[in-house]
């Protein structure tokens, strides 16, 4: 079995991208990744989707879609997250009026942040 270089990253990924799993096959380890592992190379390591797809031997455009399927493209909102707005947007449709009014106030100017209207 073949051991991993020493080099690793702040996070504790190995900076090779490949790692040995059994005989002489090897197993991209960037399929392994776990959502955690990814999250601290983003953040905590400061490394962009090139610097981890060239550590992994993969795509930016993998890197990309992983985050994507990870929700850690900052701007994305998980499941939980939207289902908690669909749920609001429910509640809200039982409100009085002039609790809809407040609402579409707030909703205004996070809208038109100039508060032009």
């Amino acid at each position: 079995m073949s051991s991993i270089g020493t080099g690793r990253t702040r996070s504790g990924i190995p900076e090779s991208g490949r790692q040995a799993v059994s005989g002489s096959n090897s197993l991209p380890v960037f399929d392994l990744l776990k959502r955690e592992e990814l999250r601290r190379m983003v953040e905590d390591d400061g490394m962009t989707d090139a610097q981890i797809a060239r550590m992994f031997g993969v795509s930016t455009n993998q890197v990309h879609r992983r985050r994507e399927k990870m929700n850690l493209v900052q701007g994305h909102r998980s499941a939980e997250t939207l289902a908690h707005i669909v749920q609001l947007a429910e509640t809200i449709k039982t409100l009085p009026d002039e609790a809809i009014a407040e609402i579409e106030g707030i909703v205004s100017r996070y809208t038109n942040p100039g508060g032009l209207s």
